[in-house]
Parts: C-alpha cells; sequence; structure tokens
C-alpha cells in the first residue's frame, strides 16, 4: 500500500458565482432554464447546474438558447416536465490556490438514520433506515494575510452571503487525486496571538455530493 506524506495538499476556489435558477422545464429532449436575473452567458459556454429537484435537472453541458435570463441544455428525461425546486448555474470555473494554508480538514462524509422503531420492532429492538447523507463541512487554518487576493475572496463571499462557489481538494498523491465540490464560506476568524503568526480559521459549509477524480 502506497503512502504519502500530507504536504502538498492545497484547497482551490473557483472563480464563477452562481445565479440563482428561478425555474426549469424539459420536453423532447431539451430543458429550458430561467434565472433570477440575467447571466450574461453566451450559446456554447458550458454551464453547470446544481441543487435542482428532481436531480435529474442537475448537469454540466454547454448551451444553447442562451438570452437575457434563459438557457437551454440537452438532457437525458428528468422524470417531470417542470422542476419542483430551484437550483444555481454557474458557468465551468478556473480554479486557484489558497495561499498560506496550514490545515485542511474534511469534508466529512456522514449519513444520517431514521428511527423507524414500531410498537411491533422484534423484540423491542430499536429499528433504522438510511437517511441523507452530507458531506459536511471543510475548515482551514491559514496564515492571514488581509491583502491577499484569495483570502480577500472568501471574506467578500462571506459578506456577500455567495450560496454556491467551487472548491477544489487537490491531494498530493502521485495523480494529484482531486475532490471537487460546491460550497459557502460560514466563518472567518482571525487570531493574533502575541508570540504567533497572525492566522484565520475558515469555514465552508458544503452542497450536494462533490466529485472525486
Amino acid at each position: 500500500m502506497t503512502k504519502f506524506a500530507a504536504y502538498g495538499a492545497a484547497l482551490k476556489l473557483g472563480d464563477q458565482e452562481a445565479i440563482r435558477v428561478a425555474s426549469a422545464t424539459w420536453a423532447a429532449g431539451t430543458a429550458t432554464f430561467t434565472t433570477v436575473s440575467a447571466h450574461g452567458w453566451s450559446n456554447g459556454n458550458t454551464v453547470k447546474v446544481v441543487g435542482m429537484s428532481p436531480a435529474g435537472y442537475n448537469n454540466t453541458a454547454t448551451i444553447g438558447g442562451a438570452a437575457g435570463s434563459t438557457f437551454t441544455q440537452t438532457i437525458a428525461d428528468p422524470g417531470v416536465a417542470t422542476a419542483a425546486g430551484t437550483g444555481w448555474a454557474k458557468l465551468a470555473d478556473t480554479f486557484a490556490t489558497i495561499a498560506q494554508v496550514r490545515t485542511i480538514t474534511g469534508p466529512g462524509l456522514a449519513m444520517d438514520t431514521v428511527d423507524v422503531t414500531t410498537h411491533d420492532s422484534t423484540g423491542a429492538w430499536r429499528e433504522f433506515v438510511a437517511g441523507l447523507i452530507a458531506l459536511g463541512e471543510v475548515s482551514l487554518d491559514v496564515v492571514f494575510d488581509p491583502d491577499n487576493a484569495g483570502h480577500i475572496g472568501l471574506r467578500t463571499d462571506l459578506v456577500a452571503r455567495q450560496e454556491i462557489r467551487g472548491f477544489q481538494i487537490v491531494f498530493p498523491d502521485s495523480t494529484a487525486t482531486t475532490w471537487s465540490f460546491d460550497g459557502m464560506v460560514t466563518n472567518i476568524t482571525p487570531e493574533a496571538t502575541v508570540d504567533g503568526a497572525l492566522e484565520a480559521a475558515v469555514t465552508i459549509g458544503l452542497s450536494g455530493p462533490g466529485t472525486l477524480a
């Protein structure tokens, strides 16, 4: 079994902000999405759609019919003609490494369990079934530079309540295995001890399944 030192792991931040999807419909192999504001995208752009219900509307593909606040994608039948829940859409990201990261913790895969115990459960033993799965959160400790563009970007996202941003963790193995996920910055706490470096703790809440490749 190959073993790796942790040194060299990197957290990367995507450069594309997501736009809320207000509605989506599907007919004859084409999904039509409407965003809450003008997206400014062009036909042929690659757009990622996440967080839709049903999940069949989630997709990463080139778009057509781009005009104002609408665009289309060719997708398989999502099961219903009109989406029941809204999500987000964004252009494919270009990722930049967050500088001066000391520690990366997470994502932590976790599954809820649902108690289905009833009065006729055998032998009065509690019974459970599998519930929802979540990635939880990623926490960082960084040597904080208030003038660093990446650190400013994290702070700007939090203040703007940016709901979805693309992130990647790149592991220092021989194939640079990458865990890609969507999330939002939920906490930044600087720390300045008298005998230590200026540091900050950063928390990123995650949304959706993530992709390990």
